[in-house]
């Protein structure tokens, strides 16, 4: 026990730095890092990060605690933690789906356990960087103009990866290291008035803010997201409004109508396409959007209150179909309604969408505090207004929703009032050797929990680094298959799913191997196909079921029997997606065979 004073004083004197270190890394890791050898090269490495982050600062946090820290920063963000995680808890307690709705859809992740880990960063940020909020604008600007280099990069045909065409090396979509130009597009538009907020408040750096903002303004236009376009101008707006309020009072409610009208133009322009789906005018992208957001509006009135669950859109979308959306998609049925606001009331209820809007209600009035000398508050206000307008054309992606817990936990920390008298500097030297005497002769309180925490945490680096392994199971057992080797792709398969049972490594898992059993005529195969596509007695996943029908189908050539497992499977298929013209058709040529 020699060593616990040296543990206390560690705790103490160096836990919050090593916190914020790793803060930082996760604020500008989520959305920067990518590996190229996964399945899922963007999702997966970003929710392991958090995750590893998450337990790191949770549990080095904790073990202050037990020392002494007091917890009371962490409580500044329960009122969007409650509105956010309420109705989600609910939904997810009231879900068919529980098992599958902690993560949510592969690569989405958009259950239970993603949004807690996400709002735990929140909370955490808080009391990082607390009095240092100008640190954590950094991060973020940082993280939103790699995402925009590489953006360019990809823009201008010199990236060296081939990406989502592979048929085009040169091709001039800006995925970025989102996957997606939208999301790419909608991060850029919540770091720009961080950028220039930095351009203003911090004068030694001003230059190089004012070349980060430049460089943030160029990815934009390279996203081609016109949802990244309309949240950058108005979450700029809105600092900009503050910034001017000095001079002229009236800016900064031109500031706050700008952004309102920039969410009104979206809504119009949603509801137009709506009402005039045929017209030439209308972008091929926001008829989609309008058919989606049909859908999650059907089910959220089979579920007004509560909702589905977490992600349950991507379950039972089939159900709720437009004509139109299922004959331009057919089998490519959308996972998310594209909206962040519909995708709560689907999945929680109109709860859900009264606490995600009540978010932005608290943040408003918390907003009428600022000043015009408030400026780096005011550039995370424009961040927050940022990701709220973009939100309603996007998805809630991980590094989105980073993003906006991010710049949540930037506004509250700039709202704390800094403590006058000392410089900040000699402030922090003096407490740090007054705390340093204090605790040489104190002992380690609480050894055990604190023994217990370093487990957990270890716990969550396992768990975190397990995700990875899974993922990259899943692809090197995908690419097993495609080269003839099903025995080394089964194990890898099965290893994956031993670690996490995800119904998208099923189904893929399910398929192949049932088409090497009827490539083969080898019933083993068949029937581990059989037992690996079982989880769809209780999963109305309608491209799965079909795909099961195919493999059933094929079979029966071999094995008459099978030709009824086939029949069933296509018409539970069919009774799931009416609206489907070639499910419909493809299931009318078995059935009527």
């Amino acid at each position: 026990m020699q060593g616990a004073p040296k543990v206390r004083t560690f705790l103490l004197e160096k836990g919050p730095v090593v916190r914020r270190y790793i803060l930082l890394t996760v604020v500008v890791g989520v959305p920067v890092l990518f590996l190229r050898t996964g399945q899922d090269p963007f999702n997966v490495p970003k929710l392991a990060l958090m995750t590893a982050g998450v337990a790191l600062v949770g549990t080095l946090r904790l073990a202050e605690a037990l020392q002494g820290r007091s917890l009371e920063p962490v409580k500044r963000l329960l009122v969007p933690a409650a509105a956010i995680a309420g109705p989600l808890v609910v939904a997810w307690l009231f879900s068919s789906y529980k098992g599958w709705a902690l993560l949510g859809k592969y690569g989405r992740f958009q259950g239970l356990l993603p949004y807690l880990l996400v709002i735990a960063v929140g909370f955490l940020l808080v009391d990082a960087f607390e009095g240092r909020s100008k640190q954590l604008a950094w991060g973020i600007v940082v993280a939103g103009s790699f995402v925009a280099f590489y953006g360019i990069v990809q823009f201008v045909g010199a990236d060296p990866f081939i990406w989502a065409f592979p048929d085009d090396r040169l091709t001039t979509q800006s995925l970025s290291t989102l996957g997606n130009s939208n999301f790419a597009g909608g991060f850029l538009g919540i770091t720009l008035p961080l950028a220039v907020g930095l351009a203003l408040v911090d004068q030694r750096r001003r230059g190089r803010a004012v070349r980060l903002s430049i460089l943030i303004v160029l990815g934009l236009l390279a996203s081609k997201s016109e949802g990244g376009w309309a949240a950058g101008l108005a979450g700029t707006a809105t600092l900009v409004g503050f910034w001017a309020s000095w001079r002229w009072p009236s800016a900064k409610m031109l500031g706050a109508v700008a952004a309102v009208v920039a969410i009104a133009a979206l809504l119009a322009v949603g509801a137009y396409t709506i009402l005039r789906p045929d017209n030439s005018l209308v972008p091929e992208t926001l008829k989609l959007r309008a058919w989606w957001w049909q859908e999650a509006g059907r089910m959220a009135a089979d579920a007004p209150i509560v909702g589905r669950g977490p992600n349950a859109f991507a379950v039972e979308v089939w159900q709720y179909r437009v004509v139109p959306e299922a004959e331009a998609t057919q089998y490519a049925a959308p996972d998310d309604p594209h909206s962040v606001p519909l995708s709560f009331l689907a999945a929680a209820g109109g709860v859900g969408l009264i606490g995600f809007l009540a978010v932005f209600g608290w943040v408003a009035w918390q907003a009428r505090k600022l000043q015009a000398t408030d400026l780096l508050a005011a550039a995370f206000l424009g961040g927050i207004v940022a990701y709220f307008v973009q939100s309603f054309l996007s998805i809630d992606e991980l590094s989105l929703r980073v993003g906006l817990w991010t710049v949540l936990a930037g506004f509250v920390a700039s709202l704390v009032p800094a403590q006058k008298g000392v410089p900040a500097n000699k402030k922090r030297k003096k407490t740090a050797a007054s705390t340093k005497r204090r605790i040489r002769v104190e002992p380690l309180k609480s050894p055990l929990a604190v023994a217990l925490l370093a487990v957990v945490a270890a716990a969550g680096l396992a768990w975190s680094g397990g995700l990875l392994l899974a993922d990259r199971r899943y692809l090197r057992g995908n690419q097993l298959f495609a080269s003839d080797h099903p025995d080394a792709a089964s194990r890898e398969f099965e290893l994956a799913l031993g670690f996490r049972d995800e119904y998208d490594m099923r189904h893929s898992y399910g398929f192949r191997i049932g088409d090497t059993g009827v490539a083969l005529e080898d019933e083993s195969y068949i029937d581990e196909s059989r037992r690996v596509f079982s989880y769809l007695e209780d999963f109305p996943d309608v491209s799965a079921i079909r795909d099961y029908g195919r493999v059933m189908r094929q079979w029966s050539g071999i094995e008459p029997d099978a030709d009824s497992e086939a029949e069933a499977l296509y018409e539970r298929a069919k009774e799931l997606d009416q609206q489907n013209p070639a499910l419909q058709e493809e299931a009318a040529n078995v059935l009527d065979d």
